[in-house]
């Protein structure tokens, strides 16, 4: 085939045949395109053909076969997905896509502009490649990197919903990386987390292989997970628990190499002994925060520092846990309890040279657990501190007799999980308040609030879930505070009601809300404010935030069959690396009680609002976006009933090159205006 511009083909016959030396199509842009429909056949046999530069469209029943096709920023589509593509497509091969590392100038790139499920398999190699946009694959481990020498850079925008095979080789993050459950790193390799955050997801996982973990700012659990493979930290580090377990009691190990500090919290290791920590030299450490640790074996330390900052558990048994001179275990501010069970108590952390391994720090203290007393916790006093953690259950209920703050202290009250009665009551007409505090696995379903009593968490109180729960009552939170749902559901039922106080901040992440409708989640008044992290916030009704600010700090989704209406004088913010999605058939109604347009303001150009096949609208105050990012995914409406003149239309940028939006398609992306007025008023 002779060199020629293509503008638009249509390949409705049986063959089509790339097949002379050094064949080449030339595309003027992406809009000019080959389609190939019906029973249509493509068949490469040259192995000359010239990089793709345009659009190549596959549809159902058509194939395609022979030699590998080059594409340098061409797109590939099947009617179902779209992938702009650098690298090259080999038809023939069980990995279609080769992203070959690119040249120095230029990565290969797999970029899924419009997220369809892909079929085929990706083979990377080389150390320049990208993989970007919204993949959503069907085969098992889609993604491999071919050799030790291989990388792979990660950007991707939506939940990673198939794992990545590393085979030895090496992925650097781009992006926050939210895996889907049961999803994870195969093969052995290394992971440079690069500044942002791994988040896996609900189901238990089995690590086997060595993983070197670079950087890990946020390594995120949100299962349990089995380690008998290896972990190992290089540069500082976080490991957030959120309540759930790592058993490496199959021989599993965490390594910490020199210069590192890898920071626990929220987290059960489970098997240590048979399980290891190990240090590579005196510089490298492990702080702990609200961490239980259990043994199966004696564990001697020779090397390496511990601090605790938090209170942490060790369940001994009838095993020895020694730190020789060369480790060190520093306790600052809290306790750190040993817990032997129905063992002899023989000082089971023990130090071969206190002088030199041990230091306690603000009052920091290295204790027995002491047994339980029997019988219900009763409050009674208008003040009360713990000083150390209480396990709540059916045979030993929280009961508040008396109105009261109860300080925990950085200690907590453990709730068991999967109570079928009340284990939480506050009596008649008395107000219980707790500060300082984690309450873990808060038994919604279990509290009851006798008539005039109420319930407050206050400053530093972080209430955690341990189970699905539906909400038929008021639950206030004042200071600054935490509702986390460590993946569970919150159903907000009939009666049900979340306050956050004047001059309060709540955090509200890691869950899932359902039935979210009138005002269920408020604020008291102007001064106060919700914040949400990784949150789906299911609604079965209209919803209206009526006064008060919103701050969206992670990944929230409205999503429903309904409007979202804002209507609060006071200004809400999508925050740095902050997504709003207002998901299908999903409405975002700005409707503020002052006339102001700026009340929703992305903070910069990490903060998205996300519209996918959902509806904006603006009264006729107008609504103007700057700074951040608006990303259009599918067929999406605009509406401003009765806008007449500029000032009153949604209008996207201020003039104000500093402060121009950032407006991206997605290959299907639509935004149909129904009323009103619709301004581009970017600078540039």
């Amino acid at each position: 085939m002779k060199q020629g511009v293509v503008s638009y083909i249509a390949v409705g016959l049986l063959f089509f045949s790339f097949n002379a030396l050094n064949a080449a199509l030339t595309f003027s842009d992406l809009s000019s395109k080959i389609t190939f429909e019906g029973s249509a056949s493509l068949k490469v046999t040259s192995t000359g053909l010239s990089p793709i530069t345009g659009t190549l469209e596959k549809n159902p029943g058509t194939t395609w076969t022979g030699a590998e096709i080059p594409f340098d920023g061409g797109v590939i589509t099947d009617g179902d997905y779209e992938i702009k593509f650098t690298g090259t497509y080999d038809p023939s091969s069980t990995y279609s896509y080769l992203l070959n590392g690119g040249t120095a100038s230029k990565a290969a790139s797999f970029f899924v502009i419009d997220p369809g499920f892909i079929a085929e398999r990706i083979l990377v190699s080389g150390s320049n490649n990208r993989l970007e946009g919204f993949p959503r694959f069907e085969p098992a481990l889609p993604v491999k990197l071919s050799a030790a020498t291989t990388v792979l850079r990660v950007a991707v925008q939506n939940e990673l919903n198939k794992g990545i095979e590393l085979s030895g080789g090496k992925v650097i993050l781009d992006n926050n990386l939210a895996f889907g459950d049961s999803v994870q790193f195969a093969d052995e390799g290394t992971i440079d987390f690069n500044g942002f955050n791994l988040v896996l997801g609900q189901k238990d996982l089995i690590w086997t292989t060595t993983l070197m973990l670079m950087g890990a700012k946020n390594f995120v659990l949100n299962a349990d997970n089995r380690l008998t493979g290896e972990w190992i930290f290089d540069g500082d580090a976080q490991i957030i628990g959120n309540n759930n377990v790592i058993d490496f009691s199959g021989g599993g190990r965490i390594r910490v190499k020199a210069g590192t500090e890898l920071r626990m919290t929220n987290v059960a290791l489970r098997g240590l002994g048979s399980g290891s920590l190990q240090f590579d030299d005196k510089t490298a450490r492990v702080e702990l925060f609200d961490v239980a640790i259990e043994m199966d074996d004696d564990v001697t330390f020779t090397i390496g520092g511990f601090k605790a900052v938090g209170p942490v558990r060790v369940i001994t048994g009838d095993f020895f846990l020694t730190y020789d001179p060369a480790s060190c275990l520093t306790v600052d501010g809290t306790t750190m309890v040993y817990d032997n069970l129905d063992f002899n108590d023989n000082n089971n952390i023990r130090f071969t040279n206190e002088l030199n391994s041990k230091i306690l720090l603000r009052g920091g203290s290295i204790r027995k657990e002491e047994s339980l007393e029997l019988g219900d916790l009763e409050v009674a006093a208008a003040d009360k501190k713990l000083d150390r953690e209480f396990q709540v259950t059916p045979l030993r209920k929280l009961i508040v007799e008396e109105t009261s703050t109860i300080n925990g202290d950085g200690f907590k009250y453990d709730f068991a999980v999967g109570s079928t009665q009340s284990i939480v009551r506050v009596v008649s007409g008395k107000d219980a308040v707790f500060i300082n505090i984690e309450l873990r696995n808060f038994p919604i379903n279990d509290l009851t609030l006798e008539t005039g009593s109420s319930i407050t968490f206050s400053d530093k109180a972080v209430l955690n879930l341990g189970e699905n729960s539906t909400l038929t009552t008021t639950l206030n939170f004042a200071g600054k505070s935490t509702l986390n749902g460590g993946g569970k559901i919150l159903c907000l039922g009939t009666g049900s009601e979340i306050c956050v106080r004047p001059n309060s901040a709540l955090l509200i992440d890691n869950v899932e809300i359902q039935d979210a409708s009138a005002n269920k989640i408020r604020c008291f008044d102007s001064t106060a404010t919700v914040s949400f992290g990784n949150v789906k916030f299911k609604q079965d009704g209209v919803f209206s935030f009526t006064v008060g600010s919103l701050a969206v700090v992670g990944r929230t989704d409205l999503i429903g069959t309904t409007t979202f209406a804002y209507c609060s004088p006071r200004q809400s913010h999508i925050c740095h690396f902050g997504t709003l999605c207002v998901d299908r058939n999903m409405a975002f109604s700005y409707d503020p009680c002052v006339a102001n347009r700026d009340l929703i303001a992305l903070d910069d150009s990490t903060a998205t609002l996300e519209l996918n096949n959902a509806s904006l609208g603006s009264s006729q105050t107008g609504m103007r976006l700057t700074k951040g990012t608006v990303f259009v995914r599918g067929n999406n409406t605009i509406y401003n009933a009765g806008a007449v003149s500029l000032s009153q239309a949604i209008s996207l940028g201020n003039g104000t090159p500093a402060e121009d939006v950032t407006v991206e398609f997605a290959g299907d992306g639509v935004l149909e205006i129904l009323s009103g007025k619709l301004v581009y008023n970017n600078a540039v």
